[in-house]
């Protein structure tokens, strides 16, 4: 089993001036990355997970059930501790409680880093999710409110300090990933989401987020409603945020919203989140519409490539993007109802990278449930190139396409109806883009008997 990244992140999102607690992912260790960041490295979360528990039993149900009766067991070193208006221990006791984690043990320090300790990064991201429009807005950056790097300590960003709400809700999202380490929720959700054929995508990586995340901010909005009179409880906050997103904010936000929001239809109470972990959304498309048991998450989507002379396939680059990130790429064009109906049949997709040199090109293959689906998917996506740039056609060898150029990237697209139920977006060299073909070919493929789709490259 692949070990998963156990940076835990708060972030603040930095809009005109305006900073305001928020979760946020980290890298995706597949394919290219969800966001680019330069956050501390982390350890392993299985090896963390079976460290935390100490020996101490989990889900014990005769420890104090009284939340300040069980702070005062704990032993917690706090930086700067005159100025947390609700002391951390407590805040602890009182989500260990909620969660019906009362054996769990809390951090051994909370540490307080200055603000420029806790910035996550330039905001570059990769390559072709720029040449789709999910970029930052240049007045737009990310800093870490508070983060969880194992099961020990908490570290908080000093410049939220003087908001005691916002630092109070920090102290109780990272509370639950102190408390997940004890669940082992990271290895138990981990060999869930990359079961099989599933493993390592960008797709697969949301999803994990998802779980791990969506289960934070919903507990931290159980902990709000239990204990806080004041501020925006965390998942309408969450959904705020995400609405008001750039497409890259949103693609980092997605995991949360969606997945608070997946965890919320679940769960009981913030006691059911090891059901959860143990039975998570396999695909973003789980997340966002709930894990469906009648059917495989993904549907078999084989593609084959024929290498041209100039362009080759970087086969170690394919990967499965998944319906949340048609849906924000979409959505960086369109009005969110229209990108939300549009990726709704989503049932597969694979991302190939070609390469000529140094420079790249992208066919993007997505399967729809049926042939109603993939026909309003492929009208959005239209839509959507139409507002990135002006169509026009192009005559090749095998006849006159239809291609759009966006101006601020002069990379070019194109749309390649595949069969009934599959659409390609072709993406990058203008050469690239009119001249490589996407077609379908039954019983043919990697997979015989399935809808094969074959690219040939010029």
């Amino acid at each position: 089993m692949r070990a998963r990244p156990a940076l835990l992140v708060v972030v603040m999102l930095l809009l005109a001036g305006c900073a305001a607690p928020v979760a946020a992912p980290t890298n995706s260790t597949a394919g290219e990355p969800v966001v680019a960041t330069d956050a501390p490295s982390t350890p392993d979360a299985t090896a963390n997970a079976t460290n935390a528990s100490n020996g101490s039993a989990t889900n014990a149900t005769s420890a104090p059930a009284d939340p300040a009766s069980l702070a005062d067991t704990y032993d917690v070193e706090v930086d700067e501790a005159d100025r947390f208006a609700e002391p951390p221990a407590l805040v602890f006791a009182r989500m260990a409680v909620l969660t019906n984690e009362t054996a769990a043990l809390p951090p051994e320090r909370i540490q307080v880093f200055p603000d420029g300790r806790m910035q996550l990064g330039s905001g570059a991201v990769p390559r072709f999710q720029r040449l789709l429009g999910i970029t930052y807005p240049d007045r737009e950056g990310l800093a870490a409110a508070g983060y969880v790097d194992g099961p020990d300590r908490i570290v908080v960003n000093e410049a939220i300090l003087d908001n005691e709400t916002t630092t109070e809700a920090v102290l109780a999202h990272e509370a639950v990933h102190i408390i997940q380490f004890e669940q082992q929720a990271f290895s138990i959700t981990s060999s869930r989401v990359d079961a099989g054929d599933l493993r390592g995508t960008t797709d697969s990586q949301l999803a994990y987020r998802a779980t791990i995340e969506g289960s934070a901010v919903y507990a931290t909005d159980t902990y709000h409603e239990a204990y806080m009179d004041t501020g925006i409880p965390p998942r309408t906050s969450m959904e705020w945020r995400y609405e008001n997103a750039s497409g890259a904010t949103r693609l980092a936000l997605g995991p949360y919203h969606y997945g608070a929001e997946h965890v919320a239809a679940r769960a009981d109470d913030a006691g059911d989140l090891r059901s959860v972990y143990e039975q998570p959304p396999r695909t973003t498309s789980e997340v966002i519409h709930g894990v469906n048991t009648d059917q495989p998450p993904v549907a078999s989507l084989p593609v084959d490539v024929r290498d041209g002379e100039a362009w080759t396939e970087r086969s170690d680059r394919r990967d499965r993007l998944g319906e949340l990130y048609f849906r924000v790429a979409l959505a960086t064009e369109l009005d969110d109802e229209t990108a939300a109906t549009a990726g709704t049949g989503w049932r597969a997709d694979k991302r190939l990278t070609f390469a000529d040199g140094e420079n790249r090109s992208y066919v993007w293959v997505l399967r729809f449930a049926d042939e109603p689906n993939a026909t309003q998917a492929e009208r959005a996506m239209g839509d959507y190139l139409d507002a990135r740039g002006e169509p026009k056609r192009v005559d090749t060898a095998n006849g006159s396409v239809q291609v759009w150029t966006a101006p601020e990237t002069n990379a070019t697209f194109r749309t390649v109806r595949v069969d009934d139920e599959t659409v390609a977006l072709v993406v990058g060299d203008s050469a690239f883009t009119a001249e490589t073909t996407v077609t379908a070919e039954r019983d043919g493929g990697s997979e015989k008997g399935a809808a094969g789709v074959v690219v040939r490259t010029p």
